[in-house]
């Protein structure tokens, strides 16, 4: 069903996003204390660098998909920054995002 040529695209993205988080010029959070703010049910520990941002969901839920987490995840951050969120990437768990100031 996928093939390789799905696997290579995968593969792909991983690299690049391995390249794009490892790089400590872009962003660095594990120096900067969190704030703990709770959107709809879901707990977030939100950390802002510039014009960048990570939010971190901490409470056990379910979560099968990225939109309703994204969603909570975008109000935090921008409630937390009072920046607008130009764009966000991640998984139900972290978000990194992309802010306007």
């Amino acid at each position: 069903m996928f093939g390789i040529k799905a696997h290579l695209t995968i593969s792909t993205a991983v690299l690049s996003n391995e390249t794009y988080y490892s790089d400590p010029f872009v962003h660095c959070f594990r120096c900067i204390e969190p704030v703990t703010l709770t959107v709809e049910g879901s707990n977030f520990d939100v950390r802002v660098n510039g014009t960048r941002a990570e939010a971190i969901r901490t409470n056990m839920q379910y979560a099968s998909r990225m939109g309703p987490m994204g969603d909570r995840a975008y109000v935090a951050i921008e409630k937390v920054s009072g920046c607008i969120v130009k764009r966000f990437v991640g998984d139900q768990a972290v978000i990194v995002a992309e802010l306007d100031c």
